[in-house]
């Protein structure tokens, strides 16, 4: 209860994420307890760990242009579990390119938080499938029950949240274009001091998610843009004892050298790091079928490396 008071105060989800919730390991099965990441520890600091970031009557628009696997759509979905299970009349949304992918990918993560909270301090839930509702009483004992949604891009679901607190809408390039358009000129009149989270790797300088991400930049709409790029993650290195590395070793390019002065000094070899990046060129280009101008354009969308060349 002090936890749920705690994140009823002060709209930061992290002491619920922490004491409560389990995730699905990267490799193997079963369930682990939420250690966040270092990309996890990122999004909060500029969101709800910064001062009134996710302060009722405030809106907060939030976007992640981010590199493949960023730890950031499990973030979201913590966050917005931690705040239905926490606070009184709660209203989220979460929304995805595809039904399969609701079906299939989001569901189950909730499931798995919802299922490792000991059943004494577990939140009721009252409705299952694409709609889950928990009751709950407000400061003066009145019934206050908090809803998620979970929907596709287009789907006309996601009003029947009414006044959503927060939408998270992750994958949000992918969606087709007349849907995007659908969905959020339905939403627009529902979003009034909202938390507003568009996240995914670019998909070119088109679509909602690049234009937010404009007027953003640009300082034409208040907003938070956290980039994440692929070399801020220590997984995305190549062993020089690898057996594939001798095809991709050679002397570093002058921009191999301009990029690496902005790698992280986190342990990680630089030349494990090129050598990553030569790797994956390779496979957009060489491995797909395309030419060099091509596979570069692919890689670096879905794999940022900077804030520009990722909408190319």
């Amino acid at each position: 209860l002090e936890i749920r008071d705690r994140v009823r105060a002060t709209w930061d989800p992290r002491p619920y994420i922490e004491q409560w919730l389990w995730v699905r390991p990267e490799h193997g099965g079963g369930s682990v307890k939420v250690v966040m990441k270092e990309a996890q520890e990122e999004y909060w600091r500029q969101t709800f760990g910064r001062e009134g970031g996710g302060e009722p009557g405030k809106s907060l628009l939030v976007l992640v242009p981010k590199h493949r696997n960023a730890y950031s759509t499990t973030w979201w979905e913590m966050c917005l579990y931690a705040f239905w299970a926490c606070i009184p009349g709660f209203q989220g949304v979460f929304i995805i390119d595809t039904e399969a992918k609701v079906a299939n990918l989001v569901l189950p993560v909730f499931e798995t938080f919802h299922q490792n909270i000991p059943e004494a301090v577990r939140p009721e839930r009252s409705h299952f499938g694409a709609m889950w509702e928990a009751p709950h009483r407000d400061v003066e004992g009145k019934q206050a029950s908090s809803q998620l949604i979970f929907c596709s891009g287009g789907a006309q679901d996601a009003l029947r949240a009414g006044r959503p607190n927060m939408i998270g809408q992750s994958e949000k390039p992918k969606y087709e274009l007349a849907k995007e358009s659908a969905t959020d000129q339905a939403m627009r009149g529902s979003l009034v001091d909202s938390i507003v989270v568009y996240e995914g790797t670019p998909a070119g300088p088109f679509g909602n998610f690049f234009t937010t991400y404009l007027s953003v930049k640009d300082r034409k709409r208040p907003g938070v843009i956290i980039f994440r790029f692929w070399y801020q993650d220590g997984r995305h290195r190549l062993l020089e004892t690898d057996p594939a590395a001798a095809f991709f070793r050679g002397p570093l390019t002058e921009e191999e050298r301009l990029l690496a002065a902005k790698f992280p000094d986190d342990g990680v070899p630089l030349l494990e790091r090129v050598l990553w990046r030569r790797q994956k060129l390779h496979e957009y280009t060489d491995d797909a079928g395309r030419d060099a101008a091509a596979g570069r354009s692919v890689f670096l969308r879905e794999y940022p490396e900077d804030e520009t060349s990722c909408w190319a």
